[in-house]
């Protein structure tokens, strides 16, 4: 999934149950080996609520494509249906773990807390969030404040 010379951006969306416009929220992280940003956002097309951005280096960047390996963030499930759209319906949490060559997404696996939604990612996608958020300096719970 990681290219060996750590060159593409990887980044990691969070979003909650399909509602309403008004009260949809989702958040992004996206880290490449010259920065990393936090966006969180209302509505499904994605209004910006906050954004923030810190700069990274090529070793921050390579320690951290190293770590999501060792979670096996590769590791897919074969899934009956492969569209991330409409998942978590009701009640949940749905992650989507991607890959960016150019700003554009090339490689993309999902998981969700929902039952019966188990996704394409078969690394525990908690351990996936925990790198992905500590690359944040001041992240903030966002499933308190955003769900």
């Amino acid at each position: 999934v990681l290219n060996q010379d750590g060159a593409r951006s990887v980044r990691w969306t969070v979003r909650g149950p399909i509602v309403a416009d008004e009260k949809y929220r989702s958040y992004q992280i996206t880290v490449s080996p010259t920065k990393r940003s936090f966006v969180s956002y209302s509505g499904y097309l994605e209004q910006v609520l906050d954004s923030k951005t810190y700069e990274n280096n090529a070793k921050a960047y390579e320690e951290f494509t190293y770590a999501l390996r060792n979670a096996e963030v590769g590791k897919a499930n074969k899934a009956d249906d492969e569209d991330f759209r409409g998942v978590c319906a009701t009640n949940g949490i749905a992650y989507k773990f991607e890959t960016l060559n150019g700003g554009s997404a090339d490689h993309t696996l999902w998981s969700s807390t929902c039952e019966g939604s188990k996704g394409t990612l078969a690394a525990d996608p908690l351990k996936i969030q925990a790198l992905f958020v500590n690359q944040i300096p001041d992240f903030e719970p966002m499933f308190n404040k955003v769900f």
